[in-house]
């Protein structure tokens, strides 16, 4: 992960630090593995068929990729123990579930990492060719879409089509919103992230939905790598929810 001078350097950056080993750890050990396992038992029982179970499904799928970050939080907190707070490592989420905009979503709150490849790379190249606004960022999700193309095809051998729409979805979301926002200035902050949560969790199910679909051969084919030292507490963790986390899913 990219590491650069701090922005901001935390007042106590040992126990910043340690706050974010502590966050990896949970999201790691704990909580990525008990969502996992979830997503297995629904999709081997029959909860996840029909419309609730895909409601559901999907959102324990967008829990199981904001506990995939746990790799990030992890070097964040090694950098800024090391470096006593001199540099951090740019973070790949910034809390996209605060969102309270599509456009804050994806331009400040999820997988900054790429948002910054696909600006540098596609949205400032598109503007300084004499692009509009809107155009550009019509460019930039067109560009984000083809890259998730090559994950579907690599993935899943279909869902082309609804990958992309998914990606250029967003961009009629953007307006959507921006128009709306023009009308209406004086809705309070947290009624707009609930109009963004509700816009983009349908939208999700285009590109999502194509893990969601892929269960429970997904679980098996990518099981949960937990050490053997924390088995035991997941695995109790597990019982005590009503989880069956054992192999295949398990490693």
């Amino acid at each position: 992960f990219p590491v650069r001078a701090a922005v901001t350097e935390p007042k106590y950056p040992v126990l910043y630090g340690l706050e974010c080993l502590a966050t990896a750890a949970f999201k790691g050990l704990v909580a990525g593995p008990l969502v996992q396992g979830k997503l297995y038992q629904l999709s081997m029982s029959g909860g996840g068929d029909g419309l609730a179970g895909r409601v559901k499904m999907l959102h324990l799928f967008g829990a199981s990729i904001l506990c995939g970050s746990f790799i990030n939080d992890f070097v964040s907190g090694l950098t800024s123990i090391v470096t006593l707070g001199a540099y951090e490592a740019i973070p790949f989420n910034n809390h996209p579930y605060l969102s309270a905009s599509v456009s804050e979503l994806w331009s400040k709150r999820y997988n900054l990492h790429v948002h910054t490849f696909l600006k540098d790379t596609t949205y400032v190249p598109a503007r300084r060719a004499g692009f509009s606004k809107d155009s550009a960022r019509f460019l930039t999700f067109a560009m984000s879409g083809l890259l998730h193309v090559f994950v579907a095809r690599h993935a899943f051998r279909r869902g082309y089509f609804r990958t992309l729409a998914f990606f250029l979805s967003q961009m009629a979301l953007i307006r959507m919103q921006e128009w709306s926002r023009k009308e209406h200035k004086d809705v309070p902050h947290w009624a707009r992230v609930v109009e963004t949560y509700s816009l983009f969790m349908p939208t999700l199910y285009l590109y999502g939905g194509l893990f969601v679909e892929a269960y429970p051969e997904w679980a098996e084919n990518n099981p949960v790598q937990v050490p053997e030292f924390a088995k035991p507490f997941v695995k109790m963790l597990a019982y005590k929810m009503g989880i069956e986390l054992e192999s295949p899913i398990l490693a």
